[in-house]
This record gives C-alpha cells, structure tokens and sequence, in this order.
C-alpha cells in the first residue's frame, strides 16, 4: 500500500511536525487520504505508529530531566502528574478512537473535522496567556486530570497534542519554556502506551515489519535533528495564526466545489 519513498516522506514529515504547536497526524491524515485515497482509520493507526520514532527522540533528548524525575523526591509532584495524566489520556483516547473505528469516516468528511480542529486548536492557543510564572513542582494531581483529558482528544486528527496542552498550562499559569517542557514530558509515556496499545488492539497486519521499522526510524532520525531547533522556534512563532489558516485552507476545497453539504 505505502512506497517506500512516502514512508520515508511520512517520517521525515513526523519528526519535524511533532514538535510544533500543530497537529501532526491532522496533517499525515491530510496527505494520505487526499493524495493517497487511504481508508482514513488506516492513516489513524500510522500516524500512532509513527510517533514511535518521534517518542523515542523525545525520550533521548529529555533522558537526563527523565532521570532526575524518577530518582529525586523534589520532583514527585511532576511524576505523579505524569502517572496520572497518562492514565486519564489513555482512557480518553481509547473511547475516542473505538469511536472513530465505529464511525468509519470518509477522507472528505475527516478533511471537515480536521479543518476545524485545527481552526479551533489555533484559537485556544490565541486566548491563552501566562499569569503568575510556577514551576513543575507546583502541579497538582487535579491538573494531571484536566490536562490528561485535554491531552486525550488529540487523538482527534486536526487537534495538536502539544499545542493544546502547553496552551492550558500557559492558562494555568507556566511560562511558554516551562509549559512546552512538561507537554513534551507527558508526551513519552503517553506515545508509547498509544503504540502498545494500538499493537494489542488491531496487531500489525495492516503495515509488514519492514516498512514500519523504516518509517519509524526516520521519524525518529529527523525528530533528533530538529527538535532542539524547533522547540525555540515554537517559542516565538505564533503558531496559532497559521493552525488557522491550515485549517481554513483545509477546508476551502470542499466548500468551494461542494464536496461535502455542511
């Protein structure tokens, strides 16, 4: 089904998509229905696949900070948020994705939903706002359940995990620096109990080792070229203006030719 060259595409896309305040797999979703003509649950389960590789990256690139949470007791606040955290995403996103396997959407009517994801990811980025600058040793089980249930719908194609949870710990009073390091904290676990899951629940059928491995390893040797890099840029971009236009542009299409009657 995938050429090598677009699985080689697809992860070099993941490794410098991920790090940014937009949706990643909204954009993979976009590409492989619309170009491809992929079924789109299909592209759902690559997309998880393929943050695999960019997990990984993150895992590497935080191992140090990932060290220091599990071993000093200064930091078991910031770990208990990301246990429970994990937890809550992982029951959000299982119910989410039974429902869009049950739901079985065409690549037009996905085309709508993520355009509009993306249009109201841009927004909640907008409408945010640092207040009094905390630390991660602040953060509160509490927190760990409302930013795990946020976290969760980014298994909607179109909703950026990491912008829309750094935007809610801006809200709740991080700094831009700090609220993107604990994103990209909750990130690891969450992205590899996503693929171990997805592996219990569907197997490997619908994508041969080979092909996986190679797709996997590429996002994860672009995510360790870039992430250093993208992470200061997505301190100074305003990233929410161009989720918008994304999302306005996905959108376009269908309206102008009347693809699909809204």
């Amino acid at each position: 089904m995938y050429s090598e060259t677009m699985l080689i595409i697809l992860g070099a896309i993941q490794g410098v998509v991920e790090w940014l305040p937009i949706s990643s797999s909204g954009i993979l979703m976009l590409l492989m229905t619309q170009l491809l003509g992929v079924e789109s649950f299909e592209t759902l389960n690559l997309s998880i696949f393929l943050h695999i590789g960019t997990g990984a990256a993150a895992l590497v690139y935080f191992n140090k900070e990932a060290k220091r949470i599990l071993l000093r007791k200064t930091e078991q606040n910031l770990l208990t948020y990301l246990i429970v955290s994990t937890i809550v995403t992982g029951a959000v996103g299982l119910c989410l994705y039974l429902l869009f396997n049950e739901i079985d959407m065409h690549g037009e009517y996905l085309t709508v939903l993520i355009g509009f994801a993306l249009i109201f990811n841009g927004i909640i980025q907008k409408s945010t706002h640092a207040k009094n600058l905390r630390d991660s040793r602040s953060l509160t089980c509490r927190e760990g359940i409302l930013i795990g249930l946020v976290q969760g719908l980014s298994i909607i194609p179109g909703i950026s995990r990491s912008g829309i949870t750094t935007s809610i710990l801006v809200f709740k009073g991080f700094s831009a620096s700090e609220a993107l390091r604990i994103s990209f904290l909750m990130s690891i676990p969450v992205i590899f109990t996503s693929a171990i899951g997805l592996a219990l629940i569907r197997g490997f059928s619908e994508l041969s080792f080979e092909p996986m491995v190679l797709t996997v390893l590429v996002s994860f040797v672009s995510g360790i070229f870039s992430i250093g890099t993208l992470l200061r840029v997505a301190r100074k971009v305003q990233f929410w203006l161009f989720c918008i236009i994304l999302g306005v542009l996905a959108l376009t299409p269908l309206l102008l030719y009347g693809i699909v009657d809204l």
